[in-house]
């Protein structure tokens, strides 16, 4: 099977890279380069079996606005799973195996708390994103990461909101109506009256004799983004109304696209499935001794 490196050499005139999970146009590796196995250990929950490409990304920092309300990046986001295949077509995320999560949820705090005034007023609020509706909405368009326009990602997600007078319910969002973001590096394309926003490329590198592609300090952004009214906020059924009106009046939702904002900044790497099944060892379970 030919390598990472031979086929991106082959590619770079089809433009095929992939966000947060695959890339293309890599500095080639030197001649005396090492191979470090290690580095494939993060693509452990890569599913092997019907993936041609692992995926990993780690959002770092960044922040996500909706409505009034905007939220630092100060927890890590990861990304994880695989492709069919490696080519220009727009594919969804493949769930990794062993039941990891394709997204982690990662709470963010929110400044201020429930009152945006003070975390002494009402207490302190974490918001953690979570993909919305089935993982073959997640949707990777190949081509574009990397080059620094459109679309290179569409994730739809929904925020749970959580804080003891919240109750377990309250969320912005859902997998029926979901938050759809369009990430991309290049520069988007907002309604009219609202300045666009660019994201960036990084640092492109082939590590590892070019099997390990990667996007280092990467910045993937939207502002194109409309944000539904929060749900199922309250701790039974008679305080749900009251509270619900009270958190979107307070977070100025819903909100209209042109008024939220999503920068996300990590790393981004990729392999071909192959690589992985040859450097990282997967621990089977034992089986049961029979008396």
């Amino acid at each position: 099977m030919r390598t990472l490196r031979g086929f991106l050499s082959k590619s770079i005139g089809a433009m095929l890279a992939c966000i947060a999970v695959a890339a293309l146009g890599a500095s080639p590796a030197s001649a005396g380069e090492k191979l470090n196995k290690e580095e494939f250990q993060k693509f452990i929950n890569c599913p092997v079996e019907v993936a041609k490409a692992c995926t990993y990304g780690e959002t770092l920092s960044g922040e996500f606005k909706m409505g009034s309300k905007q939220v630092p990046i100060t927890t890590p986001v990861i990304l994880q799973g695989g492709l069919a295949y490696l080519g220009t077509s727009t594919l969804p995320l493949l769930a990794p195996r062993f039941g990891a999560p394709p997204m982690s949820k990662s709470p963010q705090t929110i400044p201020g708390g429930l009152t945006g005034l003070s975390e002494q007023l009402g207490g302190p609020v974490v918001a953690t994103a979570e993909i919305a509706g089935p993982l073959s909405n997640v949707l990777i368009t190949a081509v574009f990461l990397g080059f620094g326009h459109d679309t290179a990602v569409q994730l739809p997600v929904k925020v749970h909101l959580q804080n003891e007078l919240l109750g377990e319910d309250c969320y912005i969002g859902s997998d029926s109506e979901p938050i759809v973001l369009h990430l991309t590096d290049g520069t988007t394309k907002p309604p009219e009256g609202t300045e666009p926003i660019s994201g960036k490329i990084g640092t492109n590198e082939g590590r590892d004799k070019g099997r390990l592609i990667t996007f280092i300090d990467n910045t993937l952004v939207d502002n194109t983004f409309p944000v539904p009214a929060a749900t199922g906020c309250g701790t039974n059924s008679l305080l749900e109304p009251i509270v619900t009106a009270l958190v979107n009046t307070d977070a100025g939702l819903p909100s209209a696209a042109g008024k939220n904002v999503a920068v996300l900044t990590g790393n981004f790497f990729t392999t071909e499935s192959n690589w992985v099944e040859k450097y990282v060892k997967i621990k089977k379970p034992k089986k049961e001794k029979t008396k």
